[in-house]
């Protein structure tokens, strides 16, 4: 697809006002003025878009480096990040390195175990997920630049949301202990 950005004149043309040369070259013409061009000419740009993630927000706040923030290092190095069962609705930002008309980039993502398909993004570069459950999660992005070219690895990000410590299996396993110590205690009693 192509646009008045790339030397059109008009995004819209008369279907009866076209005809092709002798050497190829196509002529079609709208409400301002011709245009002409040899579909030979074309150079599509032929590089897949790398995409990386580019921020990572909690409660629509990014996340720092450091300290006590769960980000130990910039978030398009990171491979996994812990969050606690209460840092649930998180924004993940992601970009195409692409400089051949990078306006007109698509993307598509998925967070696995909690997506079923990719979800479709057009030109838009996030995605927000709120009250996730406790649980493993990977998101990966991926995109398709303006020439139909689709990058090749998609960038992904693995999240671990720790369940609060009622609900972790040690917590569960102390509390059925503690429940047999009991009928244990009251059965000795009433003998």
């Amino acid at each position: 697809n192509y646009t008045v950005s790339e030397g059109l004149q008009a995004g819209f043309f008369h279907m009866r006002a076209a005809t092709v040369g002798l050497n190829g070259e196509i002529y079609f013409g709208g409400i301002n003025g011709f245009n002409r061009f040899n579909p030979n000419d074309l150079i599509d740009n032929p590089f897949p878009p790398e995409v990386v993630i580019s921020d990572i927000k909690l409660f629509d706040k990014s996340l720092s480096i450091g300290g006590d923030s769960p980000l130990k290092t910039h978030i398009n190095l990171a491979e996994q990040i812990e969050l606690s069962y209460n840092q649930n609705d998180i924004t993940l930002e992601y970009v195409a390195l692409h400089y051949s008309r990078s306006k007109e980039m698509t993307y598509e993502y998925k967070l696995v175990n909690y997506d079923k398909n990719w979800r479709s993004a057009g030109t838009n570069r996030f995605a927000t997920y709120t009250n996730l459950q406790p649980g493993d999660y990977t998101f990966f992005a991926k995109a398709t630049s303006s020439d139909c070219v689709d990058s090749k690895k998609p960038a992904s990000l693995k999240i671990i949301i720790i369940p609060p410590f009622w609900q972790t299996l040690w917590f569960k396993a102390l509390i059925i202990l503690f429940l047999i110590s009991l009928l244990y205690l009251g059965y000795r009693i009433r003998i």
